[in-house]
């Protein structure tokens, strides 16, 4: 809700704030402040004390935080209603440190403060014991101007210093995410796999966004919930960015789905949604797990959803689309034996080559297929399909994932 250049969150009858809400709601309100009578000013963030919040928005109220910093050149100014009785938003915001990093603070024994948003620490009162947060419940924001980055970032080549990125965050989210992943009810192999494409994750947002990472992951007794969000450069500008390689031209998917799906969407919408597919089928063929596996791992394996975001655009994959999936996984599964084959065997690069321009060539056809039906769902039932269009655009990606507890 809007009133002046102050953005109200709130639950009216307890109705949690969603990533839907936020994408619809929130970024909606301050659209209309930008487009309204705005004279310069920064908006404001309040947060009602009614304020039921999903864990999965607080990297995105995070990443939105330091957008409105970059643009306006300051921290932004939250506002938090707390009668010092009825303060469970507050008490969640700062057991899940999301408190701590976005202040000011200089305490040594909490993360370090970023100053992305202002306010006032005497509103924010005492705690009860009562309602206290597992300890890894938290927040945590990854960024290439960490300390422990240092050394790793004067590394001049691109492939080595990836590589060293990818084994710090490795040990990082397995400290910070590993008692969570063991909650999920699959086997020891599929949790091990679980943290290290979160490690990769992190590294791709670092790597090629350019921008800080945000993520959270939290559980209950009916699911494990995984949100990872950046301001960074976006899929479109980093799919571009790869090298053409015998078996992968960039863009060269979204130029057939531009071809094959006609729908009424705006082209700058539809170059988004085809971003999505064309970085599905990149990461499908990559000889390390990413970001379509773990969509793979989250919906085939755990029975869970799957979502991307981009833009203005969001996927939801679940086992709706089961056989499209399973046909990807096939493929994908010939593709990790292809790379697995040739590192064994070097010299036989060749036959290599000819091996994945095959299996490409698969699973280009595989995606089409699966964005064939995605689109085809869209036009005949806006309100229950898998993609989602939304009124405005948000800076980066966020990838949302939710298993459930009990995976048969």
């Amino acid at each position: 809700m809007l009133e002046e250049n102050i953005i109200h969150l709130d639950s009216p009858d307890q109705k949690r704030f969603t990533s839907y809400r936020f994408y619809s709601e929130l970024l909606s309100d301050l659209n209309e402040y930008y487009r309204s009578d705005y004279k310069g000013a920064a908006p404001v963030i309040s947060l009602d004390r009614s304020l039921r919040i999903d864990p999965s928005v607080l990297p995105l109220l995070m990443a939105l935080g330091a957008f409105l910093k970059e643009f306006h050149k300051q921290s932004i100014s939250l506002e938090m209603d707390n009668d010092l009785s009825s303060n469970g938003i507050i008490r969640f915001l700062q057991q899940s440190d999301f408190l701590h990093i976005v202040g000011d603070h200089d305490n040594p024994n909490w993360p370090n403060a970023k100053r992305i948003f202002k306010f006032n620490r005497e509103a924010i009162g005492q705690f009860s014991q009562r309602g206290e947060l597992r300890f890894d419940h938290k927040i945590h924001l990854y960024s290439r101007n960490d300390p422990g980055l240092r050394l790793i970032n004067l590394i001049d080549d691109g492939e080595k210093r990836r590589d060293a990125l990818i084994e710090h965050f490795s040990f990082l989210a397995t400290s910070h995410f590993e008692n969570l992943v063991n909650d999920i009810g699959t086997d020891n192999f599929i949790k091990t796999q679980f943290v290290q494409i979160i490690s990769e994750l992190i590294t791709n947002g670092i790597f090629h966004s350019g921008s800080d990472v945000y993520m959270m992951m939290f559980s209950n007794r009916f699911k494990t919930s995984c949100s990872i969000a950046d301001i960074g450069v976006g899929l479109f500008d980093t799919i571009m960015a790869k090298e053409k390689t015998a078996y992968y031209n960039p863009g060269g998917l979204m130029g057939i789905l531009s071809q094959k799906i006609t729908v009424s969407m705006a082209p700058v919408t539809q170059k988004c949604a085809f971003s999505i597919f064309e970085t599905f089928y990149y990461s499908m063929l990559k000889d390390r797990q990413g970001m379509f596996d773990l969509m793979l791992k989250v919906v085939i394996r755990c029975q869970g959803y799957f979502r991307l975001h981009y833009d203005n655009v969001q996927i939801i994959v679940s086992s709706r689309m089961l056989n499209e999936l399973s046909m990807l996984q096939e493929i994908r599964t010939g593709i990790w034996r292809c790379h697995s084959w040739f590192l064994l065997n070097p010299e036989l690069s060749d036959e290599y080559h000819q091996q994945m321009l095959s299996l490409s060539d698969q699973g280009q056809k595989a995606i089409i297929s699966l964005a064939e039906g995605i689109f085809r769902n869209y036009t005949q039932d806006v309100q229950f399909s898998a993609i989602r269009i939304f009124q405005v655009r948000f800076k980066g990606v966020h990838v949302e994932a939710e298993i459930p507890t009990n995976v048969n």
